[in-house]
């Protein structure tokens, strides 16, 4: 099977530039005044949508929904208290509770996979035991997948990897940033400031 993750992958429009693209050459602190490099914010590790697109299709099972997640921009707290009662396949929604409760719109494939148990009170990421997985079966399992998917640099993506490209996909579509936390919740400003440097501004 064949998954093509596109940065409207969740019904947004397409208006992303390149996941590379550099910020301007030159950055001034003030009149004359360059910044330091060691001032600037450290370059995020984004995935680019081939990537990403690679990474869900060589994933399976709770791995393909861990990275889905992540692709989503949740955080991993919010992943793992996922439940099956939380995906409303009618309007193509997750409902993610917590301090930054809200509505992301899922891809076309993700609720009849999320759906299989949807009486089950378990968590939608979970173990063997069911349990849900701890904080080192979820770097396991995503290191795994960007292996099994041949990617650059696979034992470094994590995460905040997933969740990083997500924010970076929906600034590229002309999110606002104010507009952020609706969409992924809650953002660093350390995040906020590698983002705008990442897209030139």
């Amino acid at each position: 099977t064949t998954v093509v993750l596109a940065p409207g992958w969740a019904g947004q429009p397409t208006l992303l530039g390149e996941p590379g693209a550099q910020p301007p050459g030159l950055l001034t602190a003030g009149p004359g005044q360059p910044v330091s490099p060691a001032a600037l914010p450290a370059p995020l590790h984004v995935l680019s949508q081939p990537e990403a697109a690679a990474l869900i299709a060589a994933a399976s099972g709770a791995s393909r929904l861990l990275c889905s997640a992540g692709l989503l921009g949740l955080s991993i707290q919010e992943a793992l208290a996922l439940r099956p009662r939380d995906v409303d396949a009618t309007s193509m929604r997750l409902h993610v509770a917590g301090a930054w409760a809200r509505q992301v719109p899922l891809p076309p494939w993700l609720p009849d996979t999320l759906l299989a148990d949807t009486e089950s009170e378990q968590p939608v990421l979970r173990d063997a035991a069911g349990q849900a997985l701890e904080a080192a079966d979820v770097a396991s399992m995503i290191v795994s997948a960007a292996l099994d998917a041949g990617l650059d640099r696979a034992a470094t993506i994590s995460w905040d990897v997933l969740r990083n490209t997500a924010i970076d996909w929906l600034v590229g579509q002309g999110l606002r940033y104010t507009e952020l936390p609706k969409r992924v919740g809650r953002v660093d400003a350390d995040m906020l400031q590698s983002m705008s440097s990442r897209h030139g501004e």
